[in-house]
């Protein structure tokens, strides 16, 4: 046992003099901290351990989390991975068609920061031969499709409309219908023409550059169209609110589309959204558990060392009683004695359970402070 520092006459604990017994304790205290720091500085060791790893395994099971968010949400077809706001009709009027835009476009917003594609798609059309083809237009169309042959559509007007066709098959075209084919192209972006506009495979593709020109072709004037605004799912907008989060936003968008006078609807995959985060969130729980596991085993071995130091504490004790240490002098060092080497381990366990979230969320390709 170290030295102890003797008493100031009077006993200022004793006396009921607080200012006159904060020296004391600190001198104390000082003197036992430095009394053998190699077993006080196990306990801070073993408490530092105990709270980076709970930390850390929180930083690893949300990146665990998100990584499997993304691997099932990436498994799924184009359709699935994709926001849609769709309205079916004819012809609409130029200001109708850039009202509409606007509304689709700043209700997408809401839930995406990809770029949003304007789409359509005419229902089937007969040909000389008595098969069907599908007539379908989108902006930007080339950066949407890869030429296999000839050239992309230069232009389409309401009586001439130049179109490439995506996959085999040409169809047998009637002149009347105004349609002259220029070249043959392959899909590269997935969300062209998907999910709730996919045509199949069954029938061939016929694709016009611009919704705008396509739309006001004379010869199908009358006929049934559907107008789309198809933008990717956003997984970074996902992670950032959280899925229950995204998917209220998703449902106050929908019920905003719908309620206007020119009702619109918005297809999202928000319970295949729900599916996959319940899956992730078993996948990322076996991190919580082993690192509660390990915590509770260090947090063993603290006690086991607090332990060894128990008598030694009862003999400082006694023996400051019988210098004439009030009660409040005692407490107060025992006090510091266990605050000082558990404070200083939280502090080092937090420090180093952050730096290995961030380090495995950097790892991750995810936010390191949101982590």
């Amino acid at each position: 046992m170290p030295p102890v520092p003797a008493l100031p006459a009077g006993s200022p604990s004793r006396s009921g003099s607080s200012s006159r017994s904060l020296p004391v304790v600190a001198s104390l205290a000082w003197a036992r901290l430095r009394f053998r720091p190699l077993r006080r500085f196990l306990v801070v060791l073993g408490v530092a351990a105990a709270t980076a790893l709970p930390v850390a395994a929180q930083g690893s099971a949300q990146v665990v989390s998100a990584q499997a968010l993304q691997y099932g949400i990436g498994q799924l077809p184009a359709g699935q991975r994709s926001l849609i706001v769709s309205t079916a009709g004819i012809e609409l009027g130029g200001s109708d068609l850039a009202a509409l835009d606007q509304r689709s476009r700043a209700g997408l917003a809401r839930l995406t920061a990809a770029p949003v594609r304007l789409e359509m798609l005419f229902r089937a059309i007969a040909d000389r031969h008595g098969g069907t083809f599908f007539l379908g237009a989108a902006d930007h169309l080339e950066a949407a499709i890869r030429l296999t042959e000839g050239r992309l559509p230069a232009s389409c007007a309401p009586q001439r409309c130049e179109v490439v066709v995506v996959g085999s098959g040409t169809p047998a075209l009637e002149p009347a219908l105004g349609l002259v084919v220029v070249g043959r192209a392959v899909r590269t972006d997935p969300l062209l023409l998907t999910g709730t506009f996919d045509p199949g495979h069954d029938a061939p593709l016929l694709l016009a550059d611009g919704v705008g020109g396509a739309q006001r072709l004379s010869s199908l004037q009358l006929f049934q169209r559907s107008y789309g605004w198809v933008a990717p799912l956003d997984l970074g907008e996902v992670r950032r609110l959280g899925v229950d989060t995204y998917l209220a936003r998703s449902a106050a968008t929908a019920d905003l589309l719908r309620g206007d006078a020119e009702p619109l609807t918005l297809t999202a995959p928000d319970q295949v959204l729900q599916a996959q985060a319940e899956r992730a969130s078993l996948s990322a729980r076996r991190f919580t558990l082993l690192g509660a596991a390990a915590t509770v085993l260090l947090l063993g071995f603290c006690v086991i060392a607090a332990t060894g130091l128990r008598r030694d504490r009862i003999a400082l004790d006694a023996l400051l009683n019988r210098r004439g240490a009030g009660r409040g002098t005692v407490r107060g060092l025992a006090a510091v004695e266990a605050a000082v080497p558990v404070l200083a381990g939280t502090l080092l366990g937090l420090a180093l359970g952050a730096a290995v979230a961030a380090s495995t969320a950097s790892s991750g390709g995810l936010g390191a402070a949101a982590t």
